[in-house]
């Protein structure tokens, strides 16, 4: 084989794994996330109960969905939403500030923002009104 042949076989399979779409309906999925694109699942996440808003719903969370498409601040912002979900809200905090910075007009983080700000609110004592006070005015 010459040279110039290996090397053309070397780019072709270069550009099919780099432009290679990733398959949402694959069944390991899961792991396909976690270990390529290094990015949180949802734990206990089971797409087989939901149900398909249009033809073809691959039945994934669309922040995962932006993460691994527009890639970016929606890393963050999924890495993020995720923290909320497991109720780590310092974490949270940091992954949205990142993004804050990079774009501070992008709306979904004023929406995680908020969100965050509700679940570390209603964690506090039934009778902590002072400081629910303090963190809802706070915003």
């Amino acid at each position: 084989m010459s040279f110039t042949k290996l090397i053309s076989i070397l780019v072709v399979l270069f550009i099919g794994n780099v432009f290679a779409e990733l398959d949402y309906n694959n069944p390991n999925i899961k792991t396909i996330v976690k270990t390529k694109y290094k990015l949180p699942f949802p734990k206990k996440y089971d797409r087989s109960v939901l149900k398909e808003a249009y033809k073809g719903d691959h039945k994934l969370p669309t922040g995962l969905v932006y993460a691994l498409e527009k890639k970016g601040i929606y890393i963050d912002l999924w890495k993020a939403e995720m923290a909320i979900h497991e109720e780590k809200l310092n974490l949270a905090n940091k992954y949205l500030n990142s993004a804050r910075k990079i774009d501070p007009k992008n709306h979904m983080i004023y929406w995680l923002s908020s969100k965050n700000l509700m679940i570390e609110g209603l964690r506090q004592e039934e009778k902590a009104t002072k400081i629910k006070g303090k963190l809802f005015n706070s915003s």
